[in-house]
């Protein structure tokens, strides 16, 4: 029956989208959880920005003077607490980026899933209707084989 075969590959395809989005959840899920973890990574070198230089003022303001080594140390340790900074804002950054990127494809996903749930919906309805028809034929035959009789 062609209505049949309609519907069944509607029903398919439907499947498929709903895959098809189900797959681009775990992507986008994916995507979120390495971006809130780059945002936790990026907090943390800040963190440790933000104390380094706290602790270099604490030391500044003091009565103590800084022996030069001492002061050249700190100098790199705050160089490289500023590098893991950039570097983990960067990676933030990406990470966002990454998240927007993928916005459009999982609507695009669940745009195309809406379109083949109404397409086998449609497709559904035309079954139904086809095998009303087909019964509703069968009646009608039936009913004058025997000749109108009750």
């Amino acid at each position: 029956m062609k209505t049949r075969d309609q519907l069944d590959d509607a029903r398919q395809i439907a499947h498929i989208r709903t895959l098809q989005l189900e797959r681009a959840r775990v992507e986008a899920q994916r995507l979120a959880h390495q971006l809130r973890e780059a945002k936790a990574r990026e907090r943390a070198a800040e963190d440790d920005l933000n104390a380094h230089w706290h602790a270099m003022r604490q030391v500044l303001d003091g009565p103590a003077a800084l022996s030069p080594e001492l002061l050249h140390n700190w100098t790199g340790a705050a160089a490289a607490a500023r590098n893991a900074h950039a570097l983990a804002a960067e990676q933030a950054q990406a990470a966002a980026r990454e998240v927007e990127a993928f916005r459009p494809t999982l609507g695009q996903h669940q745009r195309q899933l809406d379109l083949a749930e109404s397409i086998a919906d449609r497709a559904r309805r035309r079954h139904d209707h086809a095998c009303e028809d087909a019964h509703s034929a069968k009646i009608e035959d039936l009913f004058l084989s025997h000749g109108g009789r009750r």
